[in-house]
């Protein structure tokens, strides 16, 4: 391949579903062939968009909610026979009490709506679960493609859900059934 043509495709990309994906293109190229890869919204891009279009924080935690591929091109060199990946590593970001934890810097901890938890307030909290419109697949709205946490549908018979189907949990009143609502044998 010519390099330029190299340069057209993706050092890293980043798959949530098919409608969501990003990803990133390196500067320049690393003439040692090592290169390490920021996950912050400045440097990726949505896929099938003008080079302008930069992703939002938004974006970006919609698709680390729930990776399902990360691809990663195999060279940067444009004639080459064989190619071998070592030192592939994905660090990550927890909160901790201790003073230096020497890894990543920017995390954050979110003051999160009613409905959600979690650092970056993406997950339903409990008593809720991630409701889907039927046509979230084609959407090009964030919310419909994440999901939106909606209160457990449980009869006043239970308080909790399963947080991704909404199926309810410890019926009570010996009801059971995803809503609380056949009774129990």
């Amino acid at each position: 391949f010519p390099p330029n043509v190299l340069a057209s495709y993706p050092l890293v990309q980043i798959q949530r579903n098919a409608k969501l994906i990003i990803e990133y293109y390196p500067e320049k190229p690393a003439l040692n062939g090592f290169f390490e890869v920021r996950l912050h919204q400045d440097f990726w891009r949505r896929k099938n968009h003008p080079e302008d279009d930069s992703v939002s924080k938004e974006t970006m935690m919609v698709v680390l909610q729930n990776v399902q591929h990360i691809l990663i091109r195999a060279t940067n060199a444009p004639e080459v026979f064989n190619v071998s990946f070592f030192n592939v590593s994905l660090d990550i970001a927890m909160p901790h009490n201790e003073v230096d934890t020497s890894v990543a810097h920017g995390i954050e901890v979110c003051d999160c709506p009613p409905e959600y938890n979690s650092t970056s307030c993406q997950n339903p909290k409990l008593g809720y679960y991630r409701w889907y419109k039927r046509e979230y697949i084609t959407s090009t709205i964030i919310i419909d493609l994440v999901g939106q946490a909606v209160p457990c549908e449980c009869n006043g018979r239970s308080d909790v859900c399963d947080t991704e189907s909404g199926h309810c949990l410890n019926c009570a009143n010996n009801t059971g059934g995803p809503h609380c609502d056949i009774c129990a044998p």
